[in-house]
């Protein structure tokens, strides 16, 4: 369980900063999964989410995502 949840903030990470040019350490990358599956229910359509980003990247650089 644990693994899968790293990929998955890896595979999110690289997605934010190809995408989007935000690099995110694995707490922002929750952070923003976090956001997506709130902006995901019905009773928020068409609503603002925002959510902040709460560490930068630069040190997962080394890291395997």
């Amino acid at each position: 369980m644990l693994r899968f949840l790293f990929e998955t903030a890896g595979q999110m990470s690289n997605r934010l900063a190809r995408e989007l040019g935000v690099l995110v350490g694995v707490s922002g990358v929750a952070n923003v999964r976090a956001a997506l599956r709130i902006a995901e229910k019905p009773a928020n359509k068409n609503k603002m989410i925002v959510t902040l980003r709460c560490d930068a990247g630069e040190r997962y650089l080394s890291h395997w995502f």
